[in-house]
């Protein structure tokens, strides 16, 4: 397998997918920004929510405007959502009207990565942060999803894909080899500085 393949799901996915993964349900959950719906099968009665229509989409509505009645479901799922949203205080005060009490969000997001998504991508989010937008909500779980020197190897690696064919070489063989020494320095550095992004499950109180 070509090593930018290999790396991008190494790296890239893998502690999202295993994250969502984790608190797979058979409660009503709103899938909002589904895109192509990669978290279905984890979700058997979903109802997935973008701004077009492919693939995995049932509804096309805005998350600032969602058109069901309050505590409508038990979760929701928004991963790599909120970094688009232009006002995120108002998507997440929709998602809270329509989620059940005790109900919760499963959601990730965005902080060390490249601009992805042009123009619709707004935002990168600290910890601090989203303890400050959660601050009504009970906060079971904040954590870095790569927080070591993986969070640069990611980055390497996205970067390169927008390159010229040597750029790219170069880029994926700084990246891979970042991966190589990662191991080296685990325990040398202050790996929570930079992660890529976060993993969050808030509930509604």
């Amino acid at each position: 397998m070509p090593l930018s393949r290999t790396f991008t799901k190494k790296v890239s996915r893998e502690a999202v997918d295993d994250f969502i993964k984790n608190y797979s349900s058979e409660k009503l959950t709103l899938d909002i920004g589904c895109g192509e719906s990669r978290y279905s099968k984890y979700f058997p009665n979903r109802i997935g929510l973008d701004f077009e229509y492919i693939k995995g989409v049932n509804l096309i509505a805005d998350v600032n405007s969602l058109p069901f009645k309050n505590e409508s479901f038990g979760q929701i799922l928004c991963s790599e959502v909120l970094e688009h949203l232009e006002v995120p205080e108002i998507g997440i005060k929709e998602m809270r009207r329509v989620l059940k009490k005790n109900g919760k969000i499963i959601l990730t997001t965005r902080f060390l990565f490249p601009l992805h998504n042009e123009p619709q991508d707004f935002w990168r989010f600290t910890r601090f942060g989203l303890e400050k937008m959660f601050r009504e909500w009970k906060i079971e779980r904040l954590e870095e999803d790569l927080e070591d020197l993986t969070s640069l190897a990611s980055v390497m690696q996205k970067f390169a894909f927008r390159q010229g064919i040597y750029i790219k070489f170069l880029s994926l063989l700084l990246s891979k080899s970042i991966q190589i020494l990662n191991p080296v320095f685990r325990n040398k550095i202050r790996t929570k500085m930079m992660p890529t992004g976060y993993l969050l499950i808030v509930i509604k109180i």
